[in-house]
C-alpha cells in the first residue's frame, strides 16, 4: 500500500525536524523560555525571561521552519519549479492539520496523514461511486 507512494524529498527533515523540535521544547532553557514567554509573557517577565528576545527567537525559528518547507514544497518531487506550485493554498491546509494535531508536533504528523488520506481519498471515491452508478 505505501510502498508505491512517492514521497517528496522533504519528508525525512520534516519528521527529523518534528522530532528535533519536539525534544529542544521540552529538554533544553531554549524551550523552557519560549514556553514560558508563549504561557504568559509579563510572567516570563517577572521571573527574569527577556520576552522581547524569546518572541524573535521564536519567530525567526518558525520563518526558517516555514522557508524550509516552503522550498521543498514548491520544487516538488521533480526538484524544479512549477509553474502553479504555489498559488494551491497550503497554508488554510495547514492550519486545519494544525488545529486537528493540538499543534503538538506529533500529533501534526498524524493529523497531516490522515487530512492526506481524507482529500485523496474523496476524490478517489467520487470516482468508484460515479463507475458504479453505471
Amino acid at each position: 500500500m505505501f510502498w508505491d507512494a512517492r514521497l517528496q524529498t522533504g519528508d525525512h527533515p520534516g519528521r527529523c525536524g518534528c522530532c528535533d523540535h519536539l525534544g529542544d521544547h521540552r529538554k533544553t532553557t531554549l524551550g523552557y523560555k519560549l514556553k514560558a514567554v508563549g504561557f504568559n509573557r509579563n510572567g516570563a517577565l517577572y521571573g527574569g525571561i527577556n520576552s522581547d528576545a524569546s518572541v524573535l527567537t521564536a519567530l525567526s525559528i518558525s520563518g526558517a521552519l516555514a522557508g524550509l518547507g516552503g522550498a521543498v514544497q514548491i520544487l516538488g518531487m521533480a526538484g524544479r519549479l512549477s509553474q502553479f506550485a504555489g498559488q494551491e493554498g497550503y497554508g488554510f491546509q495547514g492550519i486545519t492539520v494544525a488545529l486537528i494535531g493540538s499543534s503538538n508536533p506529533i500529533g501534526c504528523i498524524f493529523a497531516g496523514l490522515f487530512y492526506g488520506a481524507m482529500k485523496y481519498g474523496g476524490s478517489k471515491l467520487s470516482i468508484v461511486k460515479r463507475l458504479q452508478r453505471w
